[in-house]
């Protein structure tokens, strides 16, 4: 599950973005009878000083100094922040308003992240992203005068800087740049995490990772390499996040432990199922009441169908510590239908609905067994020669077709997941399609699961 990020710095949030000439609501590019919107001032004023600053490292006995470069390092960095050098996290719209003055909204627009509403006000030269109260939770930058390498070159200024100071005598200053060019990356992933473009936090965190380990800051900060890696794994890029866990694990780093699971599940998604379950024996011999290795250790026991009774030993102390957790009450129904228990799975599965009614997992575990008991019952049947018993074995699966109902139901409508809806769905219509010339009710609800999993089917 995704974990809202916590970093342990105070900071501002940034982002580096590419876009288009900005263009009025009318789609009138500036300048053509109709006054387009404004970007910061801030901006110009930035590009003045850096092209400033490139004259003056251009000239050989100035390159010399080691002010010189940081100078110029200095000038990237105040272009890259010049449009957001105003802004803070947690800021009013009413704040923004005025210290935005003269600055309009080209669009304003409501969008789903993680879950939740959020409003995306776009300018000429940045988005902003408001929380459902109107707080000011991350922006991007989508100035076209600001260049993607901006960053980079603010780095490749201090290094210079560094080169040339041969007496040790701006060391402090440089420190500070490289910190201040490791807080802007770091920024960026933050904000890039908050509005979801995980590969571009994965990126940010990379490069502030990066920075860390620069021989004149020498302190390598291991949080920032988990970010990367986490990001990484939430962006499906699953080579790239056990680059980054694995280089934190062995550095003495685990996040309390999430690192081992994150990376567990990043080999999973390679298909190599005996190295995340190493992985997490590892994490759980050093974290036995760490909930999340727990749980993954249980599903990487079920995905690879053995050990079922070690699965339940793990379950039991679990359940005491946490229980109302319906993960692991789902989990120990799993393991009892693997072991071809149903009646002690549909407990496990109940109970998992007693602890946390909206956990759809389980209404979809109790009507699919109750479905696919059923399609075992039929193709019994299809064998009977008796007639007897050939009705009674038809009632005995309608019957279990009738008691799938209510679960499915539950679980549909309890359901955010549209692919999760159309699985659901799919259950639905097979069943009333069966009973649709019972009543117009089964009539009428085959007509609505039927339409509904045919228009997520196309």
């Amino acid at each position: 599950m995704k974990k809202l990020l916590v970093i342990a710095l105070v900071l501002l949030i940034s982002v580096q973005l590419g876009a288009q000439p900005p263009r009025s609501p009318q789609g009138r590019p500036q300048g053509q009878g109709v006054q387009g919107p404004t970007q910061s001032k801030d901006i110009p004023d930035a590009l003045s000083a850096l092209e400033k600053a490139k004259k003056e490292a251009e000239n050989a006995s100035k390159a010399a100094n080691p002010t010189t470069w940081t100078k110029l390092s200095t000038c990237y960095a105040n272009l890259y922040e010049a449009p957001i050098k105003t802004l803070w996290v947690g800021a009013s719209k009413t704040e923004l308003r005025i210290l935005l003055a003269g600055q309009r909204v080209v669009k304003s627009e409501e969008q789903t992240i993680m879950r939740e509403q959020v409003t995306a006000d776009t300018y000429a030269d940045k988005v902003l992203y408001f929380d459902a109260e109107g707080s000011l939770i991350a922006w991007k930058v989508v100035s076209n005068q600001i260049p993607e390498n901006t960053l980079q070159e603010a780095l490749n200024s201090v290094n210079k800087a560094a080169e040339v100071d041969s007496k040790n005598q701006r060391t402090k200053d440089i420190v500070g740049l490289l910190d201040r060019i490791k807080t802007l990356h770091a920024n960026a992933g933050i904000s890039a995490y908050r509005y979801a473009d995980y590969a571009s936090a994965s990126k940010s965190f990379e490069e502030a990772y990066n920075v860390s380990t620069h021989k004149l800051v020498n302190a390598m900060d291991t949080s920032l390499a988990y970010y990367a890696g986490m990001t990484a794994m939430y962006s499906n890029d699953h080579d790239r996040a056990i680059k980054f866990l694995t280089l934190i694990i062995d550095n003495g780093y685990d996040a309390d432990g999430e690192a081992y699971s994150l990376l567990a599940e990043a080999y999973k998604a390679k298909s190599n199922i005996t190295k995340a379950k190493e992985i997490l024996n590892t994490g759980f011999q050093k974290y036995p009441n760490n909930q999340e290795i727990l749980i993954s250790m249980i599903n990487a026991y079920l995905e690879s169908n053995d050990d079922p009774e070690k699965i339940l030993e793990l379950i039991r102390p679990a359940q005491r510590n946490d229980p109302n957790n319906a993960s692991l009450y789902h989990a120990e129904g799993e393991v009892w239908k693997n072991l071809g228990n149903l009646d002690e799975a549909m407990k496990c599965f109940v109970k998992a609905t007693e602890v946390n009614s909206n956990y759809v997992l389980a209404y979809y575990s109790i009507g699919s067994a109750y479905y696919e008991k059923a399609l075992k019952i039929q193709e019994e049947a299809s064998k009977e020669l008796d007639n007897t018993k050939y009705d009674m074995l038809v009632k005995e699966m309608e019957t279990s077709l009738e008691s799938a109902l209510a679960p499915l139901e539950k679980g549909f409508a309890v359901a955010v997941d549209e692919d999760v809806k159309l699985t659901l769905s799919e259950y639905l219509k097979n069943i009333y399609y069966r009973f649709r010339e019972k009543s117009s009710d089964h009539a009428a609800a085959y007509e609505k699961y039927n339409q509904y999993f045919q228009s997520g089917a196309r």
